[in-house]
């Protein structure tokens, strides 16, 4: 499955019953700095800043994507979204749910919380 993804997605994403307030990628680009800042992750460029931000909206879209389906998302090989998923699992951003076989990946309770605020 690829996801396209446009300018609207990275800015305004639209939930069943409302819109999120402000931005996606705020949020996520918070957490990969805070993560920075406290050691958790080094420092990375603002290229796979943007990548990670692109990942969350995917996985927010679709019903537990697999690493295909976001390597596929946001054009990049599967060994680099491994890596971007490693990152924003370390930063409590997403989490595996479910079977390795038919699983994906989903956002973490924290992190919507903050989206739905």
């Amino acid at each position: 499955m690829i996801i396209p993804l446009d300018e609207t997605m990275i800015t305004k994403v639209t939930v069943s019953g409302g819109t999120v307030n402000g931005t996606v990628s705020g949020p996520v680009i918070d957490t990969v700095n805070k993560g920075i800042s406290e050691g958790v992750i080094k420092g990375i460029s603002e290229g796979v800043k943007q990548k990670l931000v692109e990942m969350t909206i995917a996985i927010y879209k679709v019903e537990k994507p697999n690493t295909d389906d976001l390597a596929k998302a946001i054009h990049v090989s599967t060994r680099t979204t491994k890596r971007y998923i490693q990152i924003l699992k370390q930063l409590n951003v997403i989490k595996f749910k479910g079977s390795p076989k038919t699983g994906g990946y989903v956002l973490t309770e924290n992190f919507t919380k903050g989206l739905l605020s």
